[in-house]
């Protein structure tokens, strides 16, 4: 009989660790389901379902509204082709100098992202367009 490593014998796995080649598992994954459906269920009952969608619609409606606003700032100049060129230009800034400086490839990234974010954002509340189209 082969001895047990030291490690085996010293970091055993926790009692509370669940081990996922047993069937209890499976029970405990649908005991999980069913506790949230239980747990939803009563949360309309009370009101509260209702509550959480209304205050999560308007978080949704200002960000839209925020956002859109940030878009006419700052973005609302660019046609399509300058906004394509600002991107890629940020992209291959920070491909090729970000083996330098590690952080200008993060914020090179981040920086489309941003921008295609608040691009998504253009909502236009109210339905107005844009000067010039159609």
């Amino acid at each position: 009989m082969r001895p047990l490593p030291l490690c085996a014998a010293i970091l055993h796995p926790p009692s509370w660790f669940i081990n996922l080649d047993q069937v209890h598992s499976s029970y405990l994954l649908l005991a999980t389901l069913a506790g949230l459906v239980l747990a939803a269920g009563a949360l309309y009952r009370v009101g509260l379902l209702g509550w959480l969608f209304g205050a999560l619609g308007f978080v949704v409606g200002e960000a839209i509204r925020k956002g859109f606003l940030l878009w006419e700032r700052w973005l609302s100049w660019a046609s399509w082709p300058r906004f394509l060129v600002i991107v890629l230009g940020m992209l291959v800034l920070g491909g090729t100098a970000g083996s330098l400086f590690p952080i200008l490839k993060v914020l090179c990234g981040l920086m489309p992202l941003l921008m295609g974010a608040t691009a998504c954002l253009d909502v236009s509340p109210g339905g107005r367009q844009r000067p010039g189209e159609g």
